[in-house]
């Protein structure tokens, strides 16, 4: 019962502490990410994890109504396998990926940034009928 007041009591400690400091978050209102809502297009996506990707970027930065920029992106992810059974059944996968970009300014064409992030993630699979081996096709 303590524990759960005294994890409440500091966190909103922690966030004054926060607000006091001129903190505002990105995307929240007044942000500085909301200069850039519906001013970024993105390229075309072209394969399943481009239109995931298209999907994430629109829901941050908005559908492109006015854009003065363009996002182009090259997507690389990469499933690994990392708990294996002795019977070689994979049950729990590495999702890695990176992504190099580059945003322009749409009138000009003239380069304002390029980079690369790279993020992981993992996820198990507990389904009773379990068909992807190692060495198999497919991934979930």
């Amino acid at each position: 019962m303590w524990s759960s007041r005294r994890n409440f009591l500091l966190g909103g400690l922690a966030l004054a502490g926060l607000a006091a400091c001129g903190f505002t978050p990105v995307y929240g209102p007044g942000g500085p990410g909301q200069r850039l809502f519906g001013k970024i297009a993105t390229a075309d996506p072209k394969t399943i994890d481009d239109f995931a990707f298209v999907r994430r970027i629109t829901e941050r930065l908005g559908p492109p109504d006015a854009p003065e920029f363009d996002l182009s992106y090259n997507l690389r992810i990469a499933v690994v396998p990392q708990a294996i059974t002795p019977d070689e059944i994979t049950t729990r996968y590495a999702l890695n990926g990176s992504a190099d970009f580059t945003l322009t300014e749409t009138a000009t064409g003239r380069i304002l940034t390029r980079g690369q992030v790279n993020n992981f993630s993992s996820l198990f699979d507990d389904r009773d009928d379990h068909r992807h081996h190692v060495g198999g096709t497919g991934c979930p």
